[in-house]
């Protein structure tokens, strides 16, 4: 038995009436993500599985004809809530190329991602996320080439701190160092690019925003 949630661009639930731009989440019966379709003035543009072997991807295609290829989210480990996958694209024929390693929380977008560089065509690049729907709220964290924090890019578009754009720096972490209050209590998993998967719940003591996430 699968779930369907609507969801908006920024991973907030809408009811299932949603028409324009929206994702529709179907997750299994003990909430895993199992496909994410995102639409765009209600026509289908993009659609992303996530599958534990590569013959349910190709099942999934099998069972869509009309899908000449589609983004495939293959699982690779498992830490608590939280899933590791092998991202590719997947075509009727076969694999068209490995783009990158996610890591997925209870969310629809990545806490963790490590491109491919032959994929992007960029250097290989790790970066982690933690996101804030209610407020539309995003945290970008980057790193250097041995894994140790190089910056954190805090996307504040309704301006609820003053500032539209952020940037902390390694020397601006704490409660009274920087205009978001940011700290890594509750944070440790972004103080570094590793480990890949979350080792304890993702869970901050302090956020600016009158509230706590859940």
């Amino acid at each position: 038995m699968e779930l369907i949630i609507y969801m908006d661009s920024w991973g907030r639930e809408v009811d299932g009436t949603a028409s324009g731009s929206y994702n529709k989440v179907y997750r299994t019966n003990d909430d895993y993500l199992q496909r994410i379709e995102c639409y765009d003035n209600d026509v289908l543009t993009h659609t992303t599985i996530f599958v534990s072997t590569l013959a349910e991807a190709h099942g999934f295609l099998r069972q869509k004809p009309e899908v000449s290829f589609t983004e495939c989210c293959l699982l690779t480990a498992v830490a608590g809530k939280y899933r590791q996958y092998d991202q590719f694209n997947l075509s009727q024929t076969g694999l068209m190329g490995h783009l990158s390693v996610q890591v997925y929380g209870e969310g629809i977008f990545p806490v963790y991602e490590k491109a491919d560089p032959e994929a992007k065509e960029t250097q290989e690049q790790i970066r982690k996320y933690f996101y804030l729907p209610e407020v539309k709220v995003d945290y970008e964290f980057e790193y250097h080439t041995d894994g140790s924090f190089k910056q954190l890019t805090i996307y504040d578009p309704c301006d609820h701190m003053g500032t539209e754009e952020h940037v902390i720096y390694p020397g601006e972490v704490g409660r009274d160092k920087n205009g978001f209050g940011f700290t890594w209590a509750g944070m440790e998993y972004y103080e570094n690019a590793f480990p890949v998967l979350p080792d304890r719940e993702i869970k901050p003591e302090f956020l600016p925003y009158q509230f706590r996430s859940k």
